[in-house]
C-alpha cells in the first residue's frame, strides 16, 4: 500500500494538469505513456507544493552552466553507485525522454574512468 495517494487522472483539476504535462515536457516521466513519475504524483493531493517543488526542481534542472543531459547523467551515476533503482529509474527515464541512446545512459555507470579505487 502506497503511503501517499497518486492522482492518475488530473482532468478535474486544471492546475494539477498542467503541472503533470510541465513535469513530462521537462523530463520527469513515469512508466506510463504521458504520465509523470512517481516523484511528481506523490505530492499530487497538494497541486500547490507539487507546484512549488517542480519550480526548484525544474530551476536544478534547466538552468545553470552544464546542461540538462549532463545533470541527468550525474544523477543516474551517483544513484547506481548508492545502489539505488528507484533514484536510477527516474534519471534514465528522464535521459530516455531527452532523447540519450541507451548505450551512454548505461555507460554513466560502467565507465572504466569511473571505477571507484
Amino acid at each position: 500500500m502506497p503511503r501517499f495517494n497518486h492522482i492518475k487522472d488530473p482532468s478535474n483539476d486544471p492546475k494539477l494538469e498542467a503541472l503533470y504535462k510541465a513535469a513530462v515536457d521537462v523530463g520527469f516521466v513515469g512508466d506510463e505513456e504521458g504520465m509523470p513519475n512517481t516523484f511528481i504524483t506523490s505530492q499530487s493531493e497538494r497541486p500547490d507544493i507539487l507546484e512549488a517543488v517542480m519550480g526548484l526542481a525544474g530551476a536544478i534542472v534547466l538552468q545553470g552552466m552544464l546542461p540538462p543531459t549532463v545533470k541527468q547523467m550525474i544523477g543516474v551515476t551517483i544513484a547506481m553507485r548508492n545502489n539505488c533503482r528507484y533514484c536510477t529509474r527516474l534519471h534514465s527515464n528522464a535521459l530516455e525522454a531527452m532523447g540519450v541512446p541507451q548505450e551512454v545512459i548505461h555507460s554513466c555507470a560502467s565507465d572504466p574512468d569511473l571505477i571507484e579505487i
